[in-house]
C-alpha cells in the first residue's frame, strides 16, 4: 500500500522548484500557447467549442473508465442521441464533462484558482454520479479506496482540507 506523498506538494516552491526538465517545459508550453493573443478570455475556445467540447468530453470520460467511443460522444453531445448499449451512468458522465467544459469557457474570466471554483466544477463533474447526491461539490468527508490499485488515498477530513487549501494557494502562486 501506498499513500499520499505530502512532500511532493509541500517541497514545491511555485516559479522555484520545477517538476519537469526546462526543455520539456518549453515544449509543452509551445505546444500549448494559443497563436491568439490579446482576446477576451475563453474566445478562442469558444472559436473551437464543438470540436473541444467532444474531445474533451471523450477523453476525460475514458479516463474515468466510459465505454462510450468518440463518434458516439459526438453524437450525444452535438444531437443528444444516446449510444446504443450505453447506460445511465456513461451517458450522465459525458454529458456532465460537456457542461463543466462550457463552464469553464463562458466563465473563463471568473474562474480562479479558488474553493468555490473547483468546487463548482465537481457539482457539475458529479452531479448524477456519486451514490450520495450531498457529495456532490462538496470535500469528501468519508474513507475511500481506489479498486485495483494499491494507493490509499488520504482518509482525514481536516487533513484533507488543509491539503487542498495548499494545493490551491500553490496553483494561484
Amino acid at each position: 500500500p501506498v499513500s499520499y506523498n505530502q512532500s511532493f506538494l509541500v517541497d514545491y516552491i511555485p516559479n522555484t522548484t520545477f517538476y519537469l526538465p526546462e526543455e520539456l517545459r518549453r515544449q509543452l508550453h509551445e505546444l500549448g500557447r494559443s497563436h491568439v493573443s490579446g482576446q477576451v478570455a475563453g474566445t478562442f475556445a469558444r472559436d473551437i467549442l464543438n470540436r473541444l467540447l467532444v474531445d474533451l468530453s471523450w477523453a476525460s470520460s475514458q479516463l474515468e473508465g466510459n465505454t462510450y467511443n468518440r463518434l458516439d460522444t459526438e453524437q450525444l453531445i452535438a444531437f443528444g442521441q444516446e449510444a446504443e448499449g450505453k447506460g445511465a451512468f456513461e451517458t450522465q458522465m459525458i454529458l456532465n464533462h460537456k457542461v463543466a467544459i462550457e463552464m469553464l469557457i463562458n466563465e473563463a474570466d471568473l474562474i480562479g484558482f479558488s474553493s468555490f471554483s473547483i468546487l463548482n466544477l465537481h457539482a457539475l463533474l458529479a452531479d448524477g454520479l456519486l451514490a450520495d447526491g450531498r457529495d456532490c461539490g462538496r470535500i469528501r468527508s468519508r474513507a475511500v479506496e481506489i479498486g485495483g490499485s494499491v494507493y490509499l488515498p488520504l482518509a482525514l477530513p481536516q487533513r484533507i482540507e488543509e491539503i487542498f487549501q495548499h494545493i490551491l494557494q500553490t496553483a494561484d502562486a
